[in-house]
């Protein structure tokens, strides 16, 4: 009887295990929508082999109350356009009082000008419990030393969430375009 009170201890230690090592790889899981993607603003940048593309590393890529997390974020100042990569889990649809699967509303804010804009969606994907956003801003103009903040907002507008994405201290950096979106913009 010990033995097998044993062996199921173990097997419910090594079940456990391998629960938590899926979750954390799910948690971990960047690939969707990281990448620069094409578009109209993109290819109106693009000129003759190259266009001007800037990136910045999120420094926390979950938000104040951790409702989403950001990452893949890319400026291109030619046509005054952000994308960035959107994920937030299936129970944030209850917190905002959403319909699941609707798109939720976010705001970015340069906060040291004051200038707001509105977050549209390019693409969308849905991978166990998370959804994954393409998100893209547009009109918005970003210097070096701007701090840059991405909102949750409720229904109402009001905000319900929040993570700064760029620190006003962070350095933009150049960012090669893939030779594989090159050859779509020539």
């Amino acid at each position: 009887m010990k033995k097998i009170l044993k062996r199921v201890g173990i097997g419910v230690i090594f079940l456990l295990c391998l629960i938590l090592i899926w979750r954390c790889c799910l948690v971990a899981d960047k690939s969707k929508f990281s990448d620069l993607v094409l578009t109209d603003g993109l290819r109106s940048a693009y000129s003759g082999d190259n266009a001007d593309v800037l990136t910045v590393q999120v420094a926390a890529e979950m938000s104040d109350s951790g409702r989403f997390a950001a990452y893949g974020f890319y400026y291109i100042p030619a046509a005054r356009e952000v994308q960035l990569a959107l994920r937030w889990n299936d129970s944030t649809y209850k917190a905002m009082a959403a319909d699941p699967g609707t798109d939720l509303i976010f705001r970015m804010e340069n906060e040291t000008t004051g200038d707001q804009f509105d977050v549209t969606f390019s693409d969308s994907a849905h991978s166990t419990f998370y959804n994954y956003r393409r998100a893209v801003v547009h009109g918005i103009t970003i210097s070096e030393g701007d701090q840059i903040k991405l909102s949750l907002l409720h229904g109402d507008g009001s905000e319900a969430d929040s993570m700064v994405i760029k620190h006003a201290e962070q350095e933009i950096k150049e960012y090669k375009i893939p030779s594989g979106l090159v050859k779509e913009l020539q």
